[in-house]
């Protein structure tokens, strides 16, 4: 009985010794994985490992990453330390189903003697014992950023006894392995991420630059130097103050006093630049804060694009439709004068002229009546044809140029367009009871072409039974409307004829809108809104 005591005690003092001597470890090991250059971690973490074993006189260690299925993954495969596990632990933990379990439940697997193991755990029982394996430490530990490790001590002679005060210090220096392994990894991303960044940032055909929450430019990329025409070296050296112009001499923007203001984040500005030789240049500036960045001196990221070239593009893209517009109103107004002169040429030369001609058949057919009833009806036949022919030039005249338009307004002139256009099988009906007649004689003009226009296309080419033409105002506001029920058609894809782009062009010459609705088999609608202009004492046509 005494001899046991004796025993007990000696055993009792050296585990004291170990954990005393795995305390001192811990310490140590805490204190140099701190201060340490990352790139020296991964050796002392292998050396502690190393070291441990040696206090737990345990022929086999090392430190996994732990699958939920046991297999084993090197977190340091470049360290030779690991090849010291014996090899048939290294395969993986699959083999040792009823210790993955417990792991797996978040419980450490201490086996001071295989032979000790309970009934479930039979398998593994039979498995250590072909691995040569007495007493067993599985120590697992979840992180976040790294994922489930596991600490394996294994001894093939001795059997250990594992303490709790062991195990409460083991966990301990896995908690200490783990933080700074997640350090070696921020850094390593960290380095990627930054040189990916430089690489960008250097390569970039964008102008951006880093400055630091005084406005100083840190980094600057070569666009950059080009655009404002300084030195990498010399950017270096100034403030967004020195090159950027200020909107007022009483504030001179956020962006210049200063850059990291919550109010332009992410909020490009227009801004003027001052070049290295003294010339300006109109810019886009967006800010950005760099997440991440030290909170005592945070940066953030400016990115210029250049608008030199885009604001001459709009000037000249300005420029040239101003041009189009001005063309488009002398355009229509020559189409005007044109068919002017040509009603005129019409009605009052050729119209006249025939007019005359079938005045004097008429007249031989009635001194020739007792003639040959062959030769008067040839001149009857020739009367009835100069007159169809009266008719048609008179007709175009009109069509051409309104004279009801110039001399009795736009509802009468609308009356006698949809009168003429008429036919038995062709129904046109007006609606513009009590219309007030327009101030401005081009919107009046305007507003008669596009209903001509419209009843035209309506007639010829959608093959309308019926239309109908609605026109009222209210306020300062024409409204015309056209609607006709004809095969219609698909107005997204044949809205660009001749005819149409015409009456655009008309409206906008008089700031109004257009609108056209047509499916194919349900007719067409055409709406137009026209602000009445000032009344003007001018001609209608020019001379």
């Amino acid at each position: 009985m005494l001899s046991s005591n004796i025993y007990a005690k000696e055993a009792f003092v050296g585990r004291e010794e170990q954990n005393s001597a795995i305390g001192s470890l811990i310490l140590r090991a805490s204190s140099d994985l701190a201060t340490c250059e990352s790139r020296d971690i991964e050796n002392l973490i292998m050396q502690s490992i190393a070291e441990l074993s040696a206090i737990e006189h345990a022929e086999h260690a090392g430190w996994f990453l732990l699958s939920h299925s046991g297999t084993l993954t090197d977190i340091f495969p470049s360290t030779p330390y690991t090849s010291s596990l014996n090899p048939l632990l290294k395969d993986g933990l699959h083999r040792l189903p009823w210790c993955l379990a417990q792991l797996n439940a978040g419980k450490p697997v201490l086996i001071e003697d295989s032979d000790d193991l309970p009934h479930a755990a039979e398998s593994d029982k039979a498995f250590l014992r072909a691995a040569d394996v007495r007493s067993l430490m599985l120590l697992a530990s979840n992180s976040s950023s790294v994922g489930k490790t596991v600490l394996i001590l294994s001894s093939p002679l001795m059997q250990t006894e594992w303490s709790e005060g062991t195990l409460e210090q083991c966990t301990l220096l896995e908690h200490i392995f783990s933080n700074a392994y997640q350090r070696v990894r921020a850094l390593n991303e960290s380095a990627v991420g930054m040189s990916c960044f430089q690489q960008m940032f250097s390569a970039s055909m964008t102008s951006m630059a880093l400055l630091n929450s005084n406005g100083q430019i840190v980094l600057a990329n070569h666009a950059m130097s080009t655009l404002l025409g300084y030195s990498e070296e010399e950017l270096l050296k100034l403030r967004c103050t020195d090159i950027a112009v200020p909107t007022s001499q009483r504030n001179k923007t956020s962006l210049t006093e200063c850059p990291l203001h919550p109010a332009l984040e992410h909020h490009p500005q227009e801004r003027t630049l001052v070049c290295k030789d003294q010339s300006l240049i109109l810019t886009r500036v967006t800010t950005s804060l760099i997440e991440g960045s030290f909170p005592e001196s945070p940066l953030s990221l400016v990115c210029i694009e250049d608008l030199t070239r885009q604001k001459h593009e709009e000037t000249e893209l300005n420029r040239r439709q101003t041009e189009v517009g001005v063309l488009a109103s002398l355009l229509i107004q020559s189409q005007e004068d044109e068919r002017k002169r040509l009603s005129r040429e019409l009605h009052d030369d050729i119209g006249q002229r025939l007019s005359l001609v079938a005045s004097e058949v008429a007249l031989l057919a009635s001194q020739h009546s007792t003639a040959a009833s062959s030769s008067a009806d040839r001149l009857e036949d020739l009367r009835s044809e100069l007159d169809a022919w009266c008719t048609d030039i008179h007709e175009m005249s009109h069509d051409l140029h309104s004279y009801k338009l110039q001399h009795l307004g736009l509802r009468s002139a609308l009356k006698d367009l949809c009168r003429r256009l008429t036919t038995q099988h062709f129904c046109v009906n007006l609606y513009a009871d009590d219309l007030e007649e327009p101030n401005s004689k081009e919107v009046a003009l305007c507003l008669y072409r596009v209903a001509q226009e419209s009843l035209s296309n309506a007639h010829k080419h959608a093959h309308a039974p019926v239309a109908a033409v609605t026109i009222t105002k209210l306020q300062d506001m024409f409204y015309l409307t056209i609607q006709d029920s004809g095969v219609g058609f698909e107005s997204s894809t044949q809205s660009h004829g001749l005819g149409l782009v015409s009456m655009r062009e008309r409206i906008k010459l008089v700031d109004g809108n257009f609108r056209i609705h047509s499916l194919t088999g349900q007719g067409t609608e055409i709406w137009v809104a026209v602000p009445d202009g000032p009344a003007v004492p001018q001609p209608l046509y020019n001379c």
